[in-house]
């Protein structure tokens, strides 16, 4: 695990239950949670990313 990975994924549950979503977001809200902290553990940059500036360029 890297040193971003616990405010990321924080960072990220607290996105997945304040965001407003439609009926087909919100059907997937919870896996893209789950792979995007996947993601955050594997790689410390993209986590760094996620925490520090909120939502990467693209997305």
């Amino acid at each position: 695990m890297n040193e971003w990975y616990g405010q990321a994924a924080k960072k990220l549950e607290a996105e997945k239950k304040t965001g407003k979503y439609d009926r087909y977001a919100n059907a997937m809200k919870g896996l893209i949670c789950e792979k995007l902290c996947i993601f955050c553990r594997q790689d410390s940059e993209f986590a760094q990313e996620r925490e520090g500036r909120g939502v990467m360029p693209g997305w």
